[in-house]
């Protein structure tokens, strides 16, 4: 399957790890150099791949060094500031092209499960997914690095995960499922909106959903700044797309 991932839609593709033994969750593009970068612990191509690798053009290269043998679900993620991220459980990395290895970003271990995807966006790195903390960090589902330390946003999700994240016209928007509250908050279908200060309720909530599981609906941001909202539900099992 394939979504659109990141502030300004980069295509991302993923194969579901209950039907392949290994697999590659998603992948990103280095927009300096062109290269393709992914994790999994695939042999591809006759290349054995322990953690992350990357296709530059005419053959995959193994770049695992420094990050621990893939477990979890890793997420690659190259952001707006031009920084190559991958997240796995033991923390977040960045990929020094420098020296060809990657660094902890510390402190960046999370506890109670996992990391779900990255985001940069308004001169912050978010994370979110469903731990309850982060670098030392109390912050529930969801967090923004400011380059020196972890920020909660507002009081987090009280119960469920942070599926995605998006950014458009100076706000945060989130959605997953199972949540309960968002900053105190109950939003009708686990979809809300960060201004920087607190949450608010999704300004044009979709239709016909009722709760969302994981991965049922997906948060996008377009490149005219315009925010797209894609959710699935029993009275639309295939998708339905809503722009606002």
């Amino acid at each position: 399957r394939g979504k659109v991932d990141g502030e300004y839609g980069h295509v991302v593709c993923s194969r579901h790890r209950r039907q392949h033994a290994a697999y590659i969750r998603n992948m990103a593009e280095d927009r300096l150099t062109g290269y393709i970068w992914f994790a999994t612990n695939a042999t591809i191509n006759g290349v054995a791949i322990t953690a992350a690798g990357y296709w530059n053009g005419t053959t995959i290269v193994n770049a695992s060094t420094g990050l621990p043998a893939f477990a979890g679900d890793p997420f690659i993620y190259y952001g707006e500031d031009s920084v190559l991220y991958c997240a796995i459980a033991t923390g977040i990395y960045t990929w020094s092209s420098a020296t060809s290895t990657w660094s902890l970003l510390s402190p960046s271990t999370v506890t109670s499960t996992t990391i779900n995807g990255l985001m940069t966006a308004y001169g912050y790195l978010y994370a979110w997914g469903s731990f309850t903390s982060i670098g030392g960090t109390t912050a529930l589902g969801m967090a923004r690095w400011t380059g020196a330390a972890w920020e909660a946003l507002g009081s987090g999700i009280s119960a469920g995960t942070v599926a995605r994240m998006a950014a458009a016209n100076g706000v945060i928007y989130a959605a997953g499922g199972g949540w309960g509250t968002v900053g105190g908050l109950t939003p009708l279908d686990n979809v809300a909106a960060w201004d920087g200060s607190s949450w608010t309720a999704f300004p044009a909530n979709p239709p016909n959903t009722g709760t969302p599981a994981l991965d049922s609906v997906y948060v996008m941001a377009s490149a005219d700044g315009s925010l797209t909202l894609t959710w699935t539900s029993a009275v639309s099992p295939f998708g339905t797309t809503m722009t606002v």
